[in-house]
């Protein structure tokens, strides 16, 4: 899905159009499934959307999503 966004991002880039990554990070944001709700309301609330890349927005779901497959399986790897 991330990699679908970014697809489609710089192909419209490459097109010549403009596209300003606040507009990119909150549709990313609210176009993601229910189970990063959590993440999302926390970025909302104490991340500053307006100045956040959307390389660290993707960065931020990617490790969200990798931390929650590994309670799902029980483990918990520190290193």
């Amino acid at each position: 899905m991330i990699q679908k966004v970014t697809t489609i991002v710089n192909e419209i880039r490459s097109l010549g159009t403009k596209v300003e990554e606040v507009t990119v990070v909150e549709k990313l944001l609210h176009s993601v499934s229910n189970k990063f709700q959590p993440l999302v309301s926390t970025i909302e609330q104490w991340g500053d959307v307006t100045a956040m890349p959307v390389t660290e927005t993707i960065g931020r779901l990617r490790a969200f999503e990798e931390s929650s497959k590994g309670r799902r399986r029980g483990t918990l790897s520190l290193f």
